[in-house]
């Protein structure tokens, strides 16, 4: 699982902070249980000497270190059972002994035994998942929730293959890709009618990479192509939005939905074969999903876009009719 360096970093200080925070209200808690149980203090006092004492009686003494560890052993034991009987006789809350962590199992560290702990990984599904712009209703999507119930099992295009056929073909090959994933970065265009699925195998996909830690942008096309418009002759905030210009070409997978319904503009244009070009070119993958065939893709856009999906995109023709109308 790859992690971008700013992620990490973002996420590293949380965890820091997180921490601080926690651990500077056990010390603010301890000194008040201090005043008004001076004998505890002592006693911890006592316990924290323990071990500078028995390493100083190795270095002073001619005694061997297993003869000097077997005494401070004894000695904490009986420490920590005074101290026990002293917290029990004064009824004293136990959430005042030791720090109060968010995360018990990894201290508020993010990782247990050198491996990510298990609120290490939520924290970065939501992060992730926040970066995606995926809607709540898109998270719902996963190849295993899939219906197939809804297309028809005749081949009533006499192509040899009915829809069912095709769609479970589909559902495979998109699966195969994400599980090749990381070895296999050529992108996926998924045309077909309008309501055959195209959307919800795109944010199947987008959600199985980014449960396996992968930075994910799903945007529909008018609104990424009106947002680099807008970027590009300063109609937005430069300033404010250029992680969100970066993102679009760097993150793992970038996901263009309903290309084809957008105003097909000169600028649209030349920003649709720059984002596919250098995301290609940087080993980045690329899906997109539109009504438009590869030749209509050519004739909406122009031959080099349908070059180019040509030479570095899976392509994927879903067969059927809006299967909205039967559900």
């Amino acid at each position: 699982m790859e992690i971008s360096k700013k992620l990490k970093s973002e996420i590293s200080a949380e965890y820091f902070a997180l921490k601080e925070k926690n651990e500077a209200e056990y010390e603010r808690n301890r000194e008040i249980l201090y005043i008004e149980h001076p004998s505890l203090k002592e006693l911890d006092t006592e316990i924290s000497l323990t071990a500078l004492r028995c390493a100083q009686k190795i270095a002073n003494s001619q005694r061997t270190v297993e003869d000097v560890t077997n005494e401070m052993l004894e000695t904490l034991d009986k420490l920590k059972s005074k101290r026990q009987t002293y917290i029990l006789k004064n009824n004293i809350n136990p959430d005042y002994l030791y720090p109060k962590y968010d995360c018990e199992i990894c201290q508020d560290t993010g990782f247990k035994d050198k491996k990510m702990c298990k609120c290490y990984k939520n924290k970065l599904t939501q992060k992730l998942y926040e970066a995606s712009h995926i809607t709540d209703e898109g998270k719902k999507c996963t190849f295993k929730n899939f219906k197939l119930d809804f297309y028809d099992d005749k081949d009533i295009y006499n192509l040899g293959i009915t829809p069912l056929e095709n769609i479970k073909e589909v559902l495979m090959a998109c699966k195969k890709f994400c599980e090749n994933f990381d070895k296999n970065k050529n992108g996926v265009y998924i045309c077909g009618n309008a309501g055959v699925g195209k959307t919800y195998l795109s944010h199947a996909i987008a959600n199985y990479l980014i449960s396996r830690g992968h930075t994910v942008l799903y945007q529909n096309a008018f609104r990424l192509f009106s947002f680099l418009e807008d970027y590009k002759f300063l109609r937005v905030d430069r300033i404010e939005n250029d992680d969100f210009y970066d993102y679009i070409y760097n993150c793992d997978m970038l996901i263009i939905d309903d290309l084809g319904t957008e105003f097909s503009t000169p600028f649209a244009k030349a920003a649709f074969f720059d984002i596919i070009n250098m995301r290609a070119d940087n080993k980045k993958s690329t899906v997109i999903n539109s009504n438009l065939s590869l030749s209509e893709l050519s004739n909406f856009y122009s031959p080099r876009v349908k070059s180019r999906i040509n030479s570095s995109f899976l392509f994927l023709s879903i067969l059927g009719e809006d299967i909205r109308e039967k559900i």
